[in-house]
């Protein structure tokens, strides 16, 4: 038909070549305009065809993140990143199967969240990318490289350690998962030092306590022996010094506590 029309068989190709460049020229040129969603609110849409990323950082200093892939769902979907803090009522089946050896980095749970026309989905085409991070003040001195970051398995009812990946310089622990659930960046208690529990304002201010404990007691040695009030009948001030004192007591207890565990590991 073409070549009744004067069209030559390399005039045919030629023109092929050259719808082929201008395609690929339209790509170069002019990108699709829709991209993966980035959110800083803990809420995104992630579409089949370019994903979407959510983050939201707590009072703490930490930010988490969730990342679903390209044709990571089949469907666009509603991620939300949800804040728990381990006091929180709701949690207590979880706490209260976190080892009595580890400490909850940020002191919050993550519930990981993901719906489709409002119907909840767990698990997904492509593993989903999650990062939690930490501050130099939460863990103190301790090695980084053996962070973990620990998801609740409904199914078996306890925490699964993920495998990992830890960037030192940045503070960020990164693991990757095709299910939804609670996670928690957990660290273990014998290798925390006061200063990581408490953080370095914490002991400064004990220690500022301390001493000023220690100058009430002296000049309490220097003045008659009294009986100690009721606390009904104490003032302010001295509700006020009796809790100083109380907390210090504590101090001292959690000291003598984790010298004791590691005392104990250091005989294994």
């Amino acid at each position: 038909m073409f070549y009744k029309k004067g069209f030559s068989k390399k005039i045919l190709i030629s023109l092929i070549v050259i719808a082929v460049m201008l395609g690929s020229m339209e790509i170069i040129l002019f990108p699709r305009l829709i991209q993966a969603a980035i959110t800083t609110t803990g809420e995104a849409e992630a579409t089949s065809l370019d994903g979407g990323k959510t983050s939201v950082t707590t009072d703490k200093g930490n930010t988490v993140s969730m990342e679903v892939p390209p044709n990571g769902v089949t469907a666009n979907t509603t991620i939300n990143i949800d804040l728990k803090y381990k006091t929180d009522p709701v949690l207590s089946t979880y706490i209260k199967s976190v080892s009595e050896d580890k400490y909850i980095v940020g002191t919050y749970l993550y519930k990981f969240k993901a719906t489709v026309a409002g119907g909840k989905i767990s698990s997904f085409a492509k593993p989903i990318i999650i990062t939690l991070t930490y501050t130099d003040e939460q863990i103190g001195e301790l090695e980084e490289s053996t962070f973990t970051i620990n998801y609740w398995d409904d199914a078996a009812s306890e925490w699964i350690v993920l495998e990992t990946i830890v960037d030192t310089e940045n503070n960020i622990s990164t693991t990757t998962t095709d299910e939804l659930s609670y996670f928690m960046l957990p660290i273990t208690l014998e290798e925390i030092s006061l200063f990581a529990i408490l953080g370095e304002e914490a002991v400064e201010e004990e220690v500022v306590e301390e001493e000023i404990i220690e100058e009430e007691v002296v000049e309490e040695e220097v003045e008659e022996e009294v009986e100690e009030k009721p606390i009904s009948e104490m003032t302010v001030e001295e509700l006020e010094v009796k809790i100083a004192q109380i907390q210090q007591a504590i101090i001292n207890l959690l000291t003598q506590l984790i010298q004791l565990i590691q005392s104990q590991i250091a005989e294994l």
